[in-house]
């Protein structure tokens, strides 16, 4: 036995794992823990022949030499490795390091991580991880293997690598190896680490706060946690340095959370620094942002952002309503670099535990930078961030995992060096999570109205040419006959305008209404009738001309499309449309000179909604409350009259069946805006709005939105349910839970936007639709939509209270979003499982509801409430009536401006101060909250009001300095007012204590808990993982993969060495024709390309313009075609004897059969087995040939001749066998 064959037995030897065993501290191959430096000979002792090289005499050893804290590191250097293989040429050409078992658990979670140190020219080292079904030498591998790879180097410095890892379904041991491919040069690892969970690093304590200047001092940040460098964004898989470098340090303090940055200068800039007003646009200039969830849950966070001019932006959840008591400096080096410096206190952030408690807390966190090196504007903005993010900053996935300690790690800490195919981290759960579901227990067989329809699409799955291309550049097959089945099998409506159902394949669309008997939903053309005359482009919107125009133009589609029309929609985003168009056009001279109507319409608002003093706000991005609030009124009156407008066309005519379409209501974007929806709701059969899922496990933003439109409108609502790959990735068990919060709380049908958003921005992996990138969440919602057409009305219980929602406060802000209304329902919803119905301050001015009908009332916010309407609540808190404020600063003003703080003392006895900065509440013994006993607290984080008692008020609860915190103010017979002198915070919904608050607090007022209602769930469909399938064929092409949670996994692959194809006839369209003459690897051809294609670049993504335009992305890349139409033959060398199963090809155009054979010797040829096409077709289609297993290294694909003029465009072939 030669040396290198003994060499390799001993390393297989029991005298390894033992050696693993000393190195890691336990026993003989015990589960993974937090393990020591795996180097033997580096910062741990061990057998040092366990990671001697297995190929080694010279040239990869331990290097005493290098490392990070003076012990030694393992070098490697494939220069000696040479002159090894000139001896032994039998070695490989890439040399690994012995493999290392260690036992794993499937299904948990691991840390790799190393650091690295590099001086390289070329190539990559790493190490890589195999996953295995046993410890011994017959152990079978369960998947491809990971690496962390370096191929870059690192300045003289150590860097981080480190990546999370989920243990494979069925492997119980993980093998580790270090490794190079065409090194030239020298890398250092050292401190290799497998340990379990996910990977943290520690942020420092320091009992020397730093001084908030600007100025970063070296002296006390020496040992912070330093990041970096900072990475282009987004760029989770082609990580690259961001184009101007920052370095940031973290430091915890006993009060307050530490962030320093130096960001660089590029070609001697100053920075864009033109903010300079709190809560502003910081990411407009050069900025630093650091996102920080403290509670490590991956679904709620704070943001901060500061710009180079000092501006600070603070907020929970992207909600603005949030502000914080943090600290922030800047000072600016032009032509070299600016810093800044934040400080945070710890109770702003919720943190309501001494400091030497903080080590065990496991915080997220990401910071990022803006840069503008060409100067101000979008087009010249550079993003870059410490984590990896695929899409965007706002994605808690990517933040990285920390804690507090003493120490930090002694290098820079950044993730520039990937971990090639590594599994993600175990994603958070996004959804409320029910424990006790029902289903058939709380139907009725009472029909909802529009019962035998349940759902309209938007046009995505219908678009031929972009699916197409998507089609042929991943090698799947599409067919608008295939998406029409789904329709038909499912009901869904096509949803779109007459232009947009007109494809290049004329009246396609209408056709297939008519044939299938399914109507269509129009998409009204308000937008086109409603542009800017800036100049001669239309008319503004809601001006009275526009509005006949839209009338004439929507009677005009109605009848058009009569014979096949469902409903009619009044369109997208038109409110949020007009008015950014209105501010932009009345704020501009250039504009409003040339159209009068703007002077005209401010005028009205001014005098009409205004009082005289408050015209429209100065621009969009400005705080004026009160001119948002008279410009909003005068908004939504011109929009109630445009959906009269279309309901009174609507009201005599006849489209399908003989009766009048379904009038849908106008579909706004985001969050909740406050669109006076009673007011609107009789000029519309259905109601409708976009829904987005809150990203939390104590978050119903579903059933928020669904319960307060159902209650304030009364009509059916079909919302327009985003559950696809839109902001987030959602699980098929996430997207059931969404839809069966909608349907909770009133939903009866939906409207789907099924379209691959997340994908579309990110520039890969874009999959279009969830019919392909994800097929269980598709069937999830398909089967949803189904149930909705069968089963009856649920039982709802009905409801004991109300709660306030009030248009005018939300209409004071720039977005509208009032975070403090979501946070009521959730807790006064779904967490005490109370029902009851909102009402708004419209309805009460409109006389539409009575107050006096309510035993309780509940105001989550109502600070600025017209008089007329907060005046109407004096009598109601008698003859055993209870109000309850939960807003600090509830009536606080007129829509004037003038004050209404006379109202509040009158209902609750109460005189509201500034701002305290007291942080906790102490309760007192109370009927009000009988679970509670004297002197719990709980934590706030926000700053509560300072407040006293005026006339007969009770105090229930105080502050920590003995202010009042929360008073009751009795009434004539019997009634109540409770006030509540701090604010709802978004954040008390995730936090237990408030939950158990607010479920007592439930019970103190009388109401009824655990109502049934809030236990309804739609049965789930299926929901796995795939895995590979249990036949013995094997995909001998390479390019199988099957799609998950729009994911590409490669599944069933196993080429043989050196497998090629090579055609017959030269392709004479886009493809290989340059390399007609050559066998053409598998692993590079255009045929067998499916796994790269996703990676490559979405050539339907707007971000991938620029790679389009320099044609360095093209449809070309990914197909081959012909336009003769000769015989073609591709032949399959497989360079060793496979047994064959079956022949797949996608295809477009003309391939009226395929013929396939095998040939044993290269000569002969034997029929394997045929299958015919279809008639040529602009669509892609696939073709399948099983085959009678047969033996051959050969394997050949016959196309028979074509009819001149068809062509052939061939995407992907697979060969299966084994």
């Amino acid at each position: 036995m030669s040396r290198i064959a003994e060499e390799y037995e001993t390393l297989r030897s029991a005298r390894v794992l033992m050696g693993l065993a000393a190195v890691l501290g336990m026993g003989f191959l015990a589960p993974v823990r937090a393990t020591e430096n795996m180097l033997a000979g580096g910062l741990a002792t061990g057998d040092a022949r366990a990671w001697t090289p297995v190929d080694a005499e010279v040239g990869h050893h331990v290097d005493k030499g290098v490392s990070v804290k003076g012990g030694a590191s393992l070098r490697v250097s494939l220069a000696a490795h040479q002159q090894l293989r000139s001896k032994h040429p039998a070695l490989r050409r890439s040399p690994r390091w012995a493999a290392r078992p260690v036992a794993v658990e499937p299904g948990r979670m691991y840390s790799a991580s190393a650091l690295a140190r590099a001086e390289l020219d070329e190539g990559r080292a790493g190490f890589f991880l195999g996953f295995y079904d046993g410890v011994d030498r017959k152990a079978k591998r369960i998947t491809g293997k990971q690496a962390l790879l370096v191929d870059q180097s690192t300045a003289g410095e150590w860097v981080s690598l480190r990546f999370s890892f989920v243990a494979p379904e069925a492997a119980t041991s993980v093998r580790l190896a270090v490794g190079a491919d065409d090194l030239t040069g020298n890398v250092w690892f050292d401190a290799i680490q497998l340990s379990p969970g996910e990977p943290q690093f520690v942020i420092p304590r320091t009992e020397t706060p730093p001084e908030i200047d600007g100025w970063i001092d070296e002296d006390v940040y020496q040992s912070a946690l330093t990041c970096g460098p900072f990475l282009v964004a987004p760029g989770a898989k082609d990580r690259r340095p961001a184009h101007e470098q920052a370095t940031a340090w973290l430091l915890l303090g006993p009060d307050n959370l530490y962030l320093a940055v130096r960001s660089e200068l590029s070609n001697g800039r100053a920075p864009v620094a033109k903010r300079t007003k709190r809560d502003d646009s910081v990411w407009n200039d050069d900025c630093i942002e650091l996102f920080l969830d403290p509670e490590g849950k991956r679904t709620s966070y704070y943001q901060f952002g500061v710009s180079a001019s000092g501006a600070l932006y603070d907020t929970y959840n992207r909600a603005r309503g949030w502000t914080s008591h943090a600290e922030a400096k800047t000072r600016i080096e032009a032509g070299d670099f600016w810093s800044m410096e934040l400080r945070i206190p710890l109770t702003d952030i919720g943190i309501d535990k001494g400091n030497e408690d903080l080590e065990v807390w496991n915080w997220t966190l990401n910071v990022t930078s803006t840069h503008y090196p060409r100067g101000a504007g979008t087009r010249n903005r550079r993003l870059g961030s410490w984590a990896a993010v695929p899409v965007q900053f706002h994605d808690p996935n990517c933040f990285v995992a920390v804690s507090a300690g003493a120490v930090a790690p002694t290098h820079k800490v950044g993730f520039l060096y990937s971990a090639a195919e590594a599994a993600p981290v175990a994603p958070p759960e996004l959804h409320w999570v029910i424990d006790d579901p029902l289903y058939e227990e709380l139907i009725t067989d009472e029909k909802s109205p529009f019962s035998d329809e349940s759902c309209f699409i938007w046009r995505h799955p219908l678009e031929p040419k972009r699916n197409r291309s998507f089609a042929m550049q991943y090698g799947q097959r599409y067919t608008r006959e295939d998406i029409l089945a789904e329709y038909e099998r499912h009901r869904l409506m096509p949803y779109g305008s007459t232009r947009q159902m007109q494809t290049d394949e004329t009246e396609f669309v209408p056709r297939w209404c008519r044939d299938s008997g399914i109507g269509m939903v129009l998409y009204s053309p308000c937008h086109f009738a409603g542009n800017i005359k800036v100049p001669g482009k239309g008319l503004f919107q809601y001006e009275e001309e526009a509005m006949e125009d839209y009338v004439l133009k929507a009677h005009e589609e109605i009848t058009d499309l009569k014979e096949i029309l469902w409903a009619v929609s009044m369109g997208d985003e038109a409110i949020e449309y007009n008015a950014r168009r209105f501010i932009e056009g009345v704020s501009n001279p250039k504009v409003s000179d040339r159209y009068p109507y703007f002077r005209r319409a401010a005028e009205e608002i001014e005098t009409t909604f205004g009082y005289g003093k408050y015209g429209p706000p100065s621009s969009r991005k400005v705080k004026e409350p009160y001119n948002w609030l008279a410009f909003r009124r005068w908004l939504l009156s011109k929009a109630v009259e445009s959906q009269r407008n279309l309901w009174e066309l609507t009201r005599d005519m006849k489209v399908r069946e003989g009766r009048r379409p379904v009038v849908i209501s106008e579909n706004s974007v985001g969050t909740l805006k406050p669109y006076h929806y009673s007011r609107q709701a009789p000029y519309f059969d259905i109601v409708t709005d976009q829904f987005y899922p809150g990203n939390s496990r104590w978050r119903q933003r579903y059933a928020f939105k669904a319960k307060l439109l159902s209650d304030l409108t009364g009509k059916p609502l079909w919302p327009c349910a985003h559950v696809e790959n839109h902001f987030e990735t959602y699980s098929v068990e996430a997207v059931n839970e969404f839809l069966s919060e909608a349907v909770r709380m009133g939903a009866t049908g939906f409207q789907l936007w099924n379209f691959d958003q997340k994908g579309n921005k990110a520039g890969t992996n874009h999959t279009r639709f969830d019919y392909y990138g994800h097929r269980q969440r598709w069937d999830q919602i398909m089967d949803v939509v189904d149930r909705l057409r069968t089963i009856g009305k649920l039982k709802r219980p009905d409801p004991e209270f109300a709660i306030l929602y009030s248009n005018d406060h939300c209409q004071t802000l720039g977005n509208c979003n009032v975070v403090q209304n979501e946070a009521a329902f959730n807790l006064l919803g779904p967490n005490p499982r109370t029902w009851f119905s909102y009402i708004s301050d419209i309805q009460i001015l409109d006389e539409k509801v009575k107050l006096a009908d309510w035993n309780t009332v509940i105001i989550p916010k109502a600070s600025i409430q017209r008089r007329e309407i907060s005046e109407m609540f004096l009598d109601y808190p008698r003859d055993g009536r209870t109000l309850v404020s939960l807003d600090g600063e509830v009536f606080n003003n007129h829509a004037d401006g003038s004050s209404t703080a006379d109202v509040r003392e009158k209902l609750f006895g109460v005189t509201v101060g500034g701002y305290s900065s007291v942080r906790t509440v102490v309760f007192r013994k109370s009927d009000l909250w009988p679970d509670l006993e004297a002197g719990a607290t709980l934590a706030l984080v926000q700053a509560p009001r300072k407040v006293t008692v005026s006339g007969p008020a009770t105090v229930l609860a105080e502050f920590e300095d003995g202010t009042p915190a929360i008073v009751m103010k009795k009434h004539p017979g019997q009634g109540r007012a409770i006030y509540f002198a701090f604010n709802l915070s978004p954040l008390y919904p995730e936090r237990e204590p408030w939950r158990d608050f607010y479920r007592t607090f439930a019970k103190g007022l009388g109401l009824s808990t655990g109502q049934d209602i809030w236990r309804f769930r739609f049965p789930l469909t299926k929901s796995e993982r795939p895995v590979p399938e249990s036949e013995p064929w094997d995909c001998l092409t390479g390019n199988h993969l099957v799609w998950w949670m729009n994911e590409a996994i490669e599944m069933k692959n196993r080429v043989p060495e050196g497998a090629s194809y090579s055609y017959s006839v030269a392709p004479d369209g886009p493809g290989e024709q340059f390399l007609f003459e050559k066998a053409i690897l598998v692993d590079r051809g255009d045929l067998t390309d499916r796994l790269t294609a996703p990676k490559a670049g979405n050539l339907t993504s707007p971000i991938n313009a620029p790679m389009i335009k320099a044609g360095k992305l093209k449809l070309d890349h990914f197909y081959v075609g012909w336009s003769t139409p000769d015989p073609i033959s591709i032949t399959f060398d497989f360079a060793q004897d496979v047994t064959v199963s079956r022949v797949r090809a996608v295809y477009s155009g003309s391939l009226p059969a395929l013929h396939v054979e095998v040939s044993a010797d290269g000569k002969t040829f034997r029929k394997a087995g045929s299958a015919r096409g279809v008639p040529p077709t602009e669509d892609i289609h696939d073709i399948m040939v099983d085959l009678t297993p047969a033996k051959g290294r050969k394997v050949r694909l016959t196309v028979p001749r074509r009819r001149a003029g068809d062509k052939l465009h061939l995407s992907e072939i697979e060969v299966w066998g084994r």
